[in-house]
């Protein structure tokens, strides 16, 4: 007995045990503050690790004291397939009250944008609460407005945008999307609109775009190119002839 007692008191000072305790308490003692997001919820301690020996054995040591238990499945239980060891920003990362956040096709979550964009702990949070907007939320900020440097300069990202006539959605995607520099970011003309192939026409001889022929003839563009690629029209034909209205009659 004596030597159970002392090899107990031994294990009470190993770096996992307030571990494992812990553990324990969120699980099974519904007095725990925690008990409610745990063992309230179904969350289950597999049976060898209800000796310390084992899940020692299974876990190994603590490696610092920034570490703490993390669950892989924020659903499922506590058993050595799913747990390790990991540091504060995984275990918020992977909190089931976190919310996952896509923009401009990048998902993270709320803390992980804070962390992005540089923000204030919970400003981002702070404002979705109040506008679900999300671009509104990450650039329309009192507390901060994101600020580039170019050329020892340095101004708001929508100051940038409007000074390089880039749309701030493009200044961003650039930024945060294809990890572009500052200044590749805001030198590189704005091309995201492919320039249309201007087509002509000539008509009783004349050479000029379907544009011109369309306001001459107040005719839309879609008619006079439907008329050419559908119809088999000539280009004189699909602009000179005019569209015939059906009347109405009167009964």
């Amino acid at each position: 007995m004596q030597k159970e007692i002392r090899q107990y008191h031994a294990l009470s000072k190993h770096p996992s045990y307030r571990a494992w305790q812990s553990m324990h308490s969120r699980v099974n003692n519904s007095k725990d503050a925690s008990y409610k997001r745990y063992g309230k919820r179904g969350i289950s301690i597999c049976g060898s690790w209800y000796k310390l020996e084992n899940f020692i054995s299974d876990m190994g040591i603590k490696p610092t004291k920034k570490h703490s238990l993390g669950r892989i499945n924020n659903n499922g239980n506590y058993e050595p397939i799913n747990c390790r060891w990991e540091i504060q920003i995984q275990q918020e990362n992977n909190k089931s009250t976190n919310r996952n956040i896509t923009y401009m096709g990048l998902t993270y979550t709320i803390a992980e944008w804070e962390r992005l964009l540089k923000f204030k702990p919970n400003v981002l949070r702070y404002k979705l609460i109040k506008n679900d907007d999300i671009e509104r939320a990450i650039f329309y900020t009192e507390e901060k407005d994101m600020s580039l440097v170019f050329n020892n300069v340095k101004q708001s990202i929508q100051k940038w945008a409007k000074e390089v006539q880039l749309p701030l959605r493009t200044l961003t995607q650039r930024i945060f999307k294809l990890k572009w520099n500052t200044a590749k970011a805001l030198s590189t003309p704005y091309l995201h609109n492919k320039i249309r192939s201007i087509r002509y026409l000539t008509v009783n001889g004349t050479k000029d775009t379907i544009k011109n022929w369309s306001e001459k003839y107040k005719l839309s563009r879609e008619v006079i190119s439907y008329r050419i690629d559908k119809l088999n029209m000539s280009d004189t034909e699909a602009v000179t002839t005019p569209i015939i209205r059906k009347r109405k009659y009167s009964k």
